[in-house]
């Protein structure tokens, strides 16, 4: 069997999908009034508890919280870490 039909097929879809008209975003609500939205501050380790959040005069935000370095028993690999991030001797 040829592989020239699957070939044509997948590019014309391709080239319809590359033609399409993005959809735009006008029927989302995004409500109103102030919100807070939690993250997480570090996904490695243990890091997250006691956050707490408070406004200075001004009005800008400080968000401050607690971070615990995961121990790592002997054999197993530690979490790697993203280059340029802090190490864990940092202060």
């Amino acid at each position: 069997m040829s592989k020239r039909p699957f070939a044509l097929g997948a590019g014309l879809a391709l080239l319809a999908a590359a033609c399409a008209a993005n959809p735009t975003a006008t029927s989302i609500d995004f409500g109103s009034g102030v919100r807070f939205l939690p993250v997480v501050a570090d996904s490695l380790d243990n890091v997250g508890l006691g956050s707490a959040v408070a406004l200075d005069a001004s009005g800008l935000p400080y968000v401050t919280y607690l971070g615990f370095p995961a121990v790592v028993k002997q054999g197993e690999i530690p979490v790697p870490r993203p280059v340029g991030s802090r190490s864990r001797s940092d202060p």
